[in-house]
């Protein structure tokens, strides 16, 4: 499975600029933001400058810049022109790129995005299930393994499941296995039988992403059988 992870890169392209210039690229040049006001109380911890070139600021400081830290720090803050003091913390500009790379606001989430980047999770390894699923196997394969063969592929191996399964197993199987078939033979029908289960649309032709996005009914002996691809 691809997990969206914020690029460092992308974030500090040039560590010759200051904050205040612009340095941190999603958030910008110096204005009165919030999180500048928060970058303020973490260079007045951390005894930097926002006027600093970012290569000139403390790793130390510079990690908690990118992914925050949990002890709290005093921020004086004026709202109405009455001044307080408040204890806060800082999520990290990592968190906070990643967070509204997700928002359900298309123009926030379009803008951060420009900022993150597809990666394989480091848990799963792309299989997208919990590793305790991917433990059961039928003659050597396990369901990650099977959506990454061709669809035509995949008939075949449904196709010979019996021979690897006792006669109890092939009985509880049956309904099952007969709607993946009929399932695995319509795509094959449509001329699909060479992609894999695994293929995320996103990477299809124009054409061949049209054939795949459809919401189709037919019938077949086992009864209706209802897809969906998108």
């Amino acid at each position: 499975m691809a997990i969206q992870q914020a690029s460092l890169i992308k974030i500090i392209p040039d560590e010759g600029v200051s904050l205040q210039e612009g340095g941190l690229v999603p958030i910008g040049p110096y204005s009165k933001k919030f999180v500048f006001q928060q970058l303020e109380g973490i260079a007045g911890k951390f005894n930097f400058s926002l006027e600093a070139p970012i290569k000139n600021i403390l790793e130390k400081a510079l990690q908690a810049i990118l992914y925050g830290f949990d002890e709290n720090f005093s921020l004086e803050l004026e709202f109405a022109r009455v001044k307080r003091s408040y204890h806060i913390c800082f999520e990290g500009v990592v968190s906070y790129v990643e967070r509204l790379s997700q928002e359900e606001s298309s123009v926030t989430s379009a803008a951060f995005k420009n900022y993150v980047e597809q990666k394989t999770c480091p848990v799963c390894k792309g299989a997208r299930l919990k590793e305790e699923s991917l433990l059961f196997k039928i003659a050597g394969k396990n369901i990650a393994d099977l959506t990454q063969l061709q669809i035509d592929e995949l008939k075949r191996w449904i196709a010979q499941l019996p021979e690897y399964l006792s006669d109890r197993k092939c009985l509880i199987a049956h309904d099952i296995v007969k709607e993946i078939q009929a399932r695995i033979r319509f795509l094959c029908d449509i001329g699909l039988g060479y992609l894999s289960l695994n293929r995320s649309s996103k990477t299809l032709s124009g054409g061949r992403g049209s054939t795949c996005s459809f919401s189709y009914t037919n019938r077949f002996s086992a009864g209706k059988c209802s897809l969906y691809f998108g």
